[in-house]
Formats: structure tokens, C-alpha cells, sequence
């Protein structure tokens, strides 16, 4: 097919950059160093052309609701595109659920650090972020008004970084 017109007025495809370089208020921030390096290889991933992708189809492919399986039976099911499960996967394995809470003494830095791998997720697909911010803000809830037991089969569960 012959071309009609050329496309002039677009921006090229941004690709294969590092949220974490781009922003020099994130590299303003009073973190330290390791946290800093640990950023900076987020951002690296999170701006590879997979992940941008990624961030894409779990946009424009919704989570699809079963209420019933092909029999007939209530199964009360939803399903999310592979894509989803992926940047749910990295934003895990960085700790946005869970990093000041797997430290002795959650402190500024570990917070701050925390938020900042948020927010750089954030930029590539929000979605995700409810769950991971929940499971974040519930463990500190378990670990004051939970029994023992109940935080002892959750709390490993909820820092998993898998």
C-alpha cells in the first residue's frame, strides 16, 4: 500500500530510557545512596519498551468479571491480562507493598524510597497500584490489632517479594 501523506508532527516513540534519570526531583531526594541505585535500576526497567507495552495492554485490555463457568456453576472470577500480573510482579519484587516494613526499624529513607518506586510504577500503568498500596497499608494495621497467630501466617505472606 502507497503511502498517503508523511507523518511529521509526531513525537518518536519513547523507549528504552530510565524514569528515575528523567526526573531531577526524584534525584533530589535525601535517600541513600544503595536506595538511590536501587531507584535508578527500577526506572531503567520500568522504561524498557516491554514495560511500556505492558503498561498499554493493561489499560486497554480491562479485567473481564466471570460470574458463572461454563457449566452453569457460580464462580465469581477475574480475570486480568498477562500484563497486569507482570507489572503487578515488578512492582512486588521491588517491595512498593512492603519495603519500610521489612526492615527492624522502618525509617524516613525506607518510606521515602518506597513512595518513589510508587510513583515511578505509577507513571508506566496506575492500576496497579491499588492493590499493592493496600497490601502496604494493611500490614501495619495486622501487626497492631491482629493476634499473633494471625500475623504469623500473614505478615511473611504480605513482604513477599514474589
Amino acid at each position: 500500500m502507497e503511502p498517503t501523506h508523511q507523518v511529521f508532527n509526531q513525537t518518536p516513540l519513547l523507549t528504552n530510557f530510565s524514569f528515575w534519570t528523567v526526573d531531577p526531583l526524584l534525584q533530589g531526594l535525601a535517600l541513600p545512596e544503595e536506595a538511590k541505585q536501587r531507584l535508578q535500576s527500577f526506572g531503567e526497567r520500568l522504561g524498557r519498551e516491554e514495560m511500556l507495552l505492558a503498561g498499554r495492554l493493561a489499560n486497554e485490555i480491562p479485567p473481564t468479571l466471570n460470574t458463572h463457568d461454563r457449566y452453569g456453576n457460580r464462580s465469581d472470577t477475574v480475570d486480568f491480562h498477562p500484563s497486569y500480573h507482570h507489572l503487578m510482579t515488578t512492582g512486588m519484587q521491588f517491595g512498593i507493598h512492603c519495603l519500610p516494613w521489612t526492615k527492624e526499624e522502618p525509617d524516613v529513607a525506607s518510606h521515602l524510597e518506597r513512595a518513589a518506586g510508587h510513583y515511578l510504577l505509577s507513571q508506566v500503568e496506575a492500576g496497579v497500584g491499588c492493590p499493592l498500596t493496600m497490601t502496604f497499608s494493611g500490614i501495619p494495621a495486622l501487626r497492631k490489632y491482629a493476634p499473633a497467630e494471625l500475623q504469623e501466617t500473614w505478615l511473611p505472606k504480605l513482604c513477599a517479594r514474589q
